[in-house]
């Protein structure tokens, strides 16, 4: 059985992160949003937490964009790969700063520790959208599915529902 959350923030609909499944068996859901503590419900019985998803908008004449997002792991392990029903391709890249130039590259994996946040945000990690299989419109929803492996070898596969911005929504924005 499944479980779908929508939150809206803004009178924008965010992210739902739906059922969060070790191989199909034993779901467990995985609730994402962007509205902070008080509209978050937290079980540290799930995998992760996902939350300030969203997917950089994109013309028909754009082959990329880019997504990002805010896990926080309740198990030690990897994020490993990413797949997106919008692009041929997807991949976890990271950005840094070589004296004067920003250069991207692409990552294998990325290390998750329980209980500490990591951001996939514009300059810095991201998931990186290519191949795009269309334009991606303000409002539209990206499915991308998320694979984690666990400290303990579990791999834990998570669909994550983000929708398309112009901009970061206002609780993943830095003053």
């Amino acid at each position: 059985m499944k479980h779908v959350r929508t939150l809206l923030v803004a009178g924008l609909a965010v992210a739902t992160l739906q059922a969060c499944s070790k191989h199909e068996e034993h779901p467990a859901m995985a609730m994402g949003g962007q509205a902070g503590a008080a509209m978050h419900t937290q079980d540290m019985t799930m995998p992760c937490k996902v939350s300030n998803v969203w997917v950089r908008s994109a013309g028909p004449e754009l082959k990329t964009s880019a997504a990002y997002l805010t896990l926080e792991p309740f198990v030690d392990g990897n994020l490993v790969g990413v797949i997106s029903d919008a692009a041929g391709v997807a991949e976890i890249h990271s950005m840094t700063m070589d004296g004067d130039v920003m250069r991207m590259r692409k990552v294998d994996s990325v290390p998750l520790k329980k209980g500490m946040e990591f951001d996939f945000k514009p300059n810095g990690y991201h998931i990186m959208l290519m191949d795009l299989k269309g334009p991606l419109t303000v409002g539209q929803t990206v499915n991308l599915q998320l694979f984690i492996e666990t400290a303990a070898g579990e791999k834990l596969e998570i669909p994550v529902k983000a929708t398309v911005a112009d901009q970061p929504p206002m609780a993943s924005m830095t003053h």
